[in-house]
């Protein structure tokens, strides 16, 4: 099959991870598969793409401002995109996050190529705007399928007369070896957090709960890795609380199995998920992991004092009192962390290859 994948950009994010790493295993089946970034170029991909993948950064602009600028912007992107299917002519585009779903879906309407789009977090907790919400509910009816990671976020589509909704996690990989490449100097033991930093994160919580057992374990410290529009409130946060001598940011990191290896914790304290790449990368790596239980993935990948702690969302305390008791059990981190491990199988690359290959098919059929 020849298959177009388009998303925003390459840039660091779950969703690019996802798709690139689609991409590249598609691509060994024998696929022609062409990556269409919306914005950026090459010097601004983060994450390695496979040889035989074709990318063809569109490079449009994103600057424009007011109502008519930005009109004006979105129809450039359709038509440019429209421009780049014509000429590939894909037997099926499958699309990332809504934004780009809305353009590609317009840019294909009236050309008979199939169009599969996905949600990757909980369309509930939108931050898209009003006018973006409203054209997804308009536009996706004209996809041949969507995509959702959880049950309960299909659920939410049941009145959109979609033809078709497929729930498809994500895919775990066994942990690389690790580069080494930009491997900090950290004091160790240390608590790990991989996010954006953007409140739906909650890496604020996570602070907060880290404040409460601080004193009581004086020799770890905390270590947040990624960048987003609030690190700059949150490294003041952590000096008002009293802990930036103990609470490192790091920005983006490339080389995080690294940082997940010498970690002896994780935690994930989001308010609001899809199907969190890095909780899935903590556990495939032994580490143990504390997540909060958030709509709406995690739940389904942490199996509750099994493999991992769940906690309950917004609540600082909880999270510290899960903290404290795994930060003074090192038997219990063991435990959790070799049963952790077994994510690789239960979301194993063939397993969801296999899934999204139905959905591909099926929609290239239709």
């Amino acid at each position: 099959m020849r298959i177009a994948l388009v998303i925003s950009d390459l840039g660091p994010g779950g969703a690019q991870r996802v798709l690139t790493s689609l991409a590249g295993a598609w691509s060994t089946q024998g696929n022609g598969v062409h990556l269409l970034p919306l914005h950026g170029g090459p010097d601004q991909d983060f994450y390695a793409v496979a040889p035989a993948v074709h990318v063809q950064h569109l490079a449009l602009p994103v600057g424009r401002t007011g109502a008519v600028g930005k009109l004006w912007r979105n129809v450039g992107r359709v038509r440019a995109l429209r421009r780049a299917l014509r000429a590939l002519r894909p037997d099926v585009v499958v699309s990332f996050i809504d934004q780009s779903n809305v353009v590609t879906l317009l840019a294909a309407a009236g050309t008979e190529i199939p169009v599969i789009v996905s949600e990757r977090t909980d369309p509930s907790q939108s931050q898209s705007g009003r006018m973006w919400n409203l054209l997804t509910r308009l536009t996706y009816p004209l996809s041949r399928s969507l995509v959702v990671q959880t049950s309960e976020i299909a659920a939410q589509y049941a009145n959109w007369r979609l033809r078709s909704v497929a729930t498809i996690p994500n895919p775990v990989y066994p942990p690389p070896r690790p580069d080494g490449a930009d491997r900090p100097d950290l004091p160790t033991p240390y608590v790990l957090a991989v996010s954006r930093l953007s409140r739906e994160k909650g890496i604020d919580l996570l602070l907060g709960a880290f404040t409460e057992v601080a004193s009581r374990f004086p020799d770890w410290s905390l270590v947040v890795a990624g960048s987003g529009p609030e690190r700059e409130m949150l490294e003041k946060h952590a000096r008002e609380l009293g802990i930036s001598g103990r609470c490192c940011f790091l920005g983006e990191v490339s080389d995080v199995a690294t940082l997940m290896r010498d970690a002896s914790l994780f935690v994930l304290p989001s308010r609001v998920e899809g199907f969190p790449n890095a909780l899935c990368e903590a556990m495939a790596c032994g580490l143990a992991s504390i997540a909060t239980d958030c709509p709406s993935g995690p739940r389904h990948i942490v199996r509750d004092g099994a493999d991992g702690v769940l906690v309950p969302t917004e609540n600082a305390k909880e999270l510290a009192q899960a903290m404290g008791s795994l930060m003074s059990d090192p038997l219990a981190r063991s435990r959790l962390g070799d049963a952790a491990r077994t994510i690789i199988d239960r979301f194993s690359v063939s397993r969801v290859l296999a899934l999204w290959d139905d959905v591909l098919h099926d929609a290239a059929a239709d």
